[in-house]
Formats: structure tokens, sequence, C-alpha cells
């Protein structure tokens, strides 16, 4: 919060600002542990439960539904990059090459389109 209120004039969009924040935290943390090569989609995070994202509003709700469909790096990957991150982020991020993250954003958005048009929701 501090780190927030240092930087708020900086701060386009708040969601997005917090979570990179947290991540940047986390890989930090797990480095400073000694786990070098930390990554992204294998954090042993599980997805939201039905249950966990009941706060949401029904948009928000299908789009999580969407998004815990995908495989763990393809959802860390479009998350990221939907809550504002450019790929070059997201791989320095992940520790990835930025053309695996385009890729894994690419696969993301194929997987996301068919469940949309099957009904996956």
């Amino acid at each position: 919060m501090v780190l927030a209120w240092d930087q708020w004039e900086l701060i386009r969009d708040p969601t997005a600002w917090v979570r990179t924040v947290a991540v940047r935290a986390y890989l930090k943390q797990a480095r400073g542990r000694g786990n070098q090569a930390v990554r992204l989609d294998e954090s042993g995070c599980e997805p939201a439960t039905d249950a966990d994202v009941g706060i949401f509003a029904e948009e928000q709700q299908k789009v999580l539904r969407l998004l815990r469909g995908l495989p763990a790096g393809q959802r860390t990957v479009a998350a990221l990059f939907y809550d504002g991150l450019t790929c070059e982020e997201i791989a320095e991020l992940a520790g990835k090459p930025p053309g695996t993250i385009r890729s894994q954003l690419r696969h993301a958005r194929k997987s996301l389109r068919g469940m949309m048009l099957s009904g996956g929701v």
C-alpha cells in the first residue's frame, strides 16, 4: 500500500499494478529461498473454485471460468496480458523469451475462442 501511495499518480490500472507487484514480490521471495528458476505457471497455485469467484459479477465469472479451462502457463500469460502487461513484461516476470509468451498467448486465445464457440462457459 505504501508503494501504491508513493506512486499513485503513475498508476494507470490499479488492479494490474497490484497483480504485477504481487507477482514480482513472490518471485523475489522465491528466488531468495534459493529457487533460482521460479516459474509462474508452476507455482503450485490452484485456479479459483466456483465458491471463490462468487464475489464477482456474472460476466466476470464467465471470464474466470473460461480462464480456468486453460493450461496453467496459458492461463497465467492471458491473465497478466489482459491485466495490461506487455508480452515483454510477462516474459521478464516468467523468465521466458518474449516469443514463448506470444506463442502461449496465441494458443490461449485460440483455446478461449473455441470454448466460447462451443458454449463452454
